[in-house]
């Protein structure tokens, strides 16, 4: 396997999508969906999880060079983007969507400290750093805030 990064991704959106399916009415998570790629243009009133770019960095100080039989280390970039659309715009605001992504991203911030080991083995995910986009979309009010969630692991080459 050259890369942990697809079956990280894999893990950490199967995970969302359940504890999305399970939320409580009235949490914050309740009325978003979860999708692993964009799913494409955005409804009003539409809130979505969704994936974005990945990318892995294996810095080598671990490969197996001259008999090494050392796992290398890996360190993978998964992008989740929350995005959320209040209608109508300008009476909703993007105060309004700005404090929808923000509570969702509270609680997969929560989730990732719960759950450190979400994507699988020994591996450790965290939120690495974010940015936050804000428009007005037609008559909606659109916010989106894009994490970058760091996902140490170990590369197992052995059964490939």
């Amino acid at each position: 396997m050259a890369t942990n990064m697809y079956a990280a991704n894999r893990a950490l959106f199967d995970r969302l999508k359940q504890v999305v399916a399970e939320a409580q009415p009235g949490s914050p998570l309740a009325e978003f969906g979860v999708e692993y790629v964009w799913p494409g243009d955005t409804v009003a009133g539409a809130r979505c999880i969704y994936g974005g770019r990945l990318s892995f960095d294996q810095p080598g100080e671990d490969d197996a060079v001259d008999g090494n039989d050392e796992l290398p280390a890996e360190i993978a970039a998964l992008m989740v983007h929350i995005e959320a659309r209040v209608s109508p715009f300008p009476d909703a605001g993007l105060r309004a969507s700005d404090e929808l992504v923000e509570e969702a991203g509270f609680v997969l911030r929560r989730l990732l400290a719960r759950e450190p080991h979400i994507c699988g083995g020994a591996s450790v995910a965290r939120i690495r750093s974010g940015e936050g986009t804000r428009m007005p979309i037609d008559d909606a009010a659109v916010s989106r805030l894009s994490l970058r969630v760091e996902v140490t692991s170990y590369v197992d080459y052995r059964d490939a």
